[in-house]
């Protein structure tokens, strides 16, 4: 059983320290992070449009629309980079920082769904259409 809610943001994302392991390409991005660490376990799937602000402040914007190929860039600069921090705005925008100084943002969307994480002990978090945030948690004793 989990237990969600619709949130205001910002949203914390606990994610200082963690490690991206494997980067997965279908029609979006799956950032997989310390898969390996027990309780550290964490993916953020990627389904629109998403930008990496290099640490110079260049940008270089990856659409949902262009093939998986044209996403191999993204992947050079992700697999293996160390976060910094992460959270999600209040405007549903997701911003991962890492500590190479670049950082990743994912708008929202109107159509569907952005982003999502899905994180250790069955936290789950998800910008909907319009970036409404929503987050679900497992359930405690106190919740039953």
């Amino acid at each position: 059983m989990s237990v969600g809610e619709t949130i205001s943001g910002p949203l914390p994302v606990p994610l200082a320290g963690a490690r991206v392991v494997q980067c997965r390409l279908d029609h979006a991005l799956t950032l997989v992070l310390d898969e390996d660490q027990p309780g550290r376990g964490w993916t953020i799937r990627l389904g629109a449009g998403f930008s990496l602000v290099a640490s110079d402040g260049s940008r270089r914007s990856f659409d949902d629309d262009a093939p998986p190929s044209a996403w191999a860039p993204a992947v050079d600069v992700l697999l293996h980079a160390e976060v910094a921090d992460a959270e999600a705005m209040a405007d549903g925008t997701l911003i991962v920082r890492f500590h190479d100084g670049s950082k990743l943002e994912a708008p929202p969307i109107p159509e569907y769904e952005a982003w999502q994480i899905d994180g250790p002990e069955g936290l789950f978090a998800v910008c909907g259409p319009g970036g409404q945030l929503s987050r679900w948690r497992a359930a405690t004793d106190a919740d039953r």
